[in-house]
């Protein structure tokens, strides 16, 4: 039972490093491409640190979910649990590049804004610079070509100690429950281009999609009818309106609140 534990752990963290490696290879090549196509970053240096410690917190967040999964299958069927990671893992990064891509050509991040597209938006928007064409796609099969022959070779080669197969998914824990991303990404870079490109692209997606799916009580409900302060006890004082129209305008209406902005623009007459 311990000897089975031990051996998933291993193995799961060999998969986890090759997953880590390639995020910084494709991190290295979004930089290079957004670099020759718009601009690069003022300190490369420094931005690849921080941009590298981006990519460190998204894996970072996802290991303990994926250990949480893959240690009880591991004891089911080992080989089946290896599979179903290194199969997890192409996606992911697969979809790491589709969005690279989508931000060399939109120069945003896509976040939850994706739900309200269709796929002939997104494949407008990403067809519109150019950029797609065969070259760009045989790249593409490389880079998941050569995924796949590192997923294949690489894990039996990597020696990974005990105590550090144990400690980083406890790590992982203590991360995620601590908030460690609020408190580590307060960097700000030259400009709004700079401060995206140094997202993790698959991480920004993934907590957008969570918060439109799932969003927080704290969120203000722009919709809301005391948003206004027409209706209801809000927190917000309510205004007062005075219909102009009759019954022939219902909606023409004009507000009762004292004007304070005017004053500022009257010049004082000497």
């Amino acid at each position: 039972m311990i000897s089975r534990f031990k051996s998933a752990t291993i193995v799961f963290l060999q998969i986890a490093l090759v997953w880590l490696s390639a995020l910084i290879v494709i991190r290295v090549v979004e930089v290079l491409t957004n670099g020759l196509i718009h601009q690069f970053p003022a300190k490369l240096f420094s931005f690849m640190l921080w941009s590298w410690l981006a990519d460190l917190s998204f894996w970072l967040k996802w290991l303990i979910f994926e250990f949480i999964l893959f240690v009880p299958l591991f004891f089911v069927h080992p080989i089946l649990a290896k599979v179903s990671f290194k199969v997890f893992v192409a996606i992911i990064i697969f979809i790491q590049l589709v969005l690279c891509q989508y931000f060399a050509t939109a120069l945003v991040p896509l976040g939850a804004d994706f739900y309200g597209y269709s796929f002939a938006d997104i494949k407008q928007t990403v067809g519109a610079s150019g950029t797609v064409s065969l070259p760009l796609i045989l790249s593409f099969l490389c880079v998941i070509v050569l995924l796949v022959v590192a997923l294949k070779r690489l894990p039996n080669r990597i020696k990974v100690p005990l105590w550090l197969a144990w400690s980083l998914p406890m790590l992982s824990v203590f991360y995620f429950m601590t908030n460690g991303e609020g408190h580590l990404f307060q960097k700000n870079f030259e400009n709004l281009f700079v401060n995206n490109l140094a997202l993790n692209k698959a991480d920004y997606f993934f907590s957008s999609s969570y918060i439109h799916f799932y969003p927080g009580d704290e969120d203000v409900d722009i919709y809301a009818d005391a948003y206004i302060g027409d209706y209801g006890d809000g927190s917000i004082a309510p205004t007062t309106f005075s219909y102009l129209g009759g019954s022939e305008y219902p909606f023409y209406r004009k507000a009762n609140d004292r004007d304070v902005l005017t004053p500022f623009f009257q010049q004082n007459e000497q």
